[in-house]
């Protein structure tokens, strides 16, 4: 199937068909569209599944900076696992590299474990309101690596919506954007969520649609594509 599709179909593609998340990155009401976006992705995969995931988000950067720099992840990894059962946690609570035990969540609360959280900024665990979802909490998504040490991510930068390379910014943006993140799991925001997607299913989209030339077939954009439309 990958033989039939073309570069220059592909290239049309990406310029002719849209995306919901297209919309949503640029809706700035709030991210409830996205939010359930991506609960319906996440019930239509198979728990633990190697998916392709993708996320576009602005990057952080100095006060001096008046460019808008925003930075493009497309990696292989899975999603609604719970992360105590995972191997290499269990391993890690066994050799001491963890605590023996689950020390409860850094930042953040569940909304829905173990894929689902919110954080209300400004305020301390302490707080009463601390666990509340309202207008003004975030919510992200739990993620985890895939299972193959082989995939690395495809990492992306762009400069008011050109690609850049990453040293013609590291003036611009803090040092915590340099730092490579490590970890069993780490949270995307679900605004910024673009893609949740198995590369097989996508495909069959592409090529299927091709064939039949439909014109307003719902097909995920890449997030490296979204990031120079916003």
């Amino acid at each position: 199937m990958h033989s039939e599709l073309s570069e220059n179909n592909r290239k049309e593609l990406l310029t002719r068909f849209k995306h919901p998340a297209i919309v949503t990155l640029n809706n700035k009401g709030g991210n409830q569209m996205q939010l359930e976006q991506v609960k319906t992705a996440i019930d239509a995969t198979p728990k633990g599944a190697n998916v392709i995931l993708e996320w576009v988000r602005p990057m952080k950067v100095k006060k001096s900076c008046t460019a808008r720099l925003t930075k493009s992840v497309r990696m292989v990894g899975r999603l609604g696992i719970d992360y105590d059962k995972q191997k290499a946690v269990q391993a890690k609570r066994e050799n001491g590299d963890l605590p023996a035990e689950n020390q409860g969540l850094p930042w953040g609360f569940w909304i829905d474990h173990p894929w689902h959280l919110g954080h209300n900024k400004g305020m301390k665990k302490d707080n009463p309101l601390y666990s509340t979802v309202d207008a003004e909490t975030t919510h992200y998504v739990r993620l985890y690596k895939g299972t193959s040490d082989r995939v690395r991510p495809e990492v992306h930068f762009f400069k008011d919506g050109q690609e850049i390379e990453l040293s013609a910014i590291e003036n611009d943006i803090l040092s915590s954007e340099k730092t490579e993140k490590s970890g069993d799991c780490f949270s995307c925001k679900t605004e910024n969520v673009t893609r949740i997607h198995s590369e097989a299913e996508w495909m069959m989209v592409v090529v299927g649609s091709l064939e039949q030339m439909k014109t307003a077939v719902d097909v995920p954009v890449p997030a490296k594509v979204l990031a120079t439309i916003q």
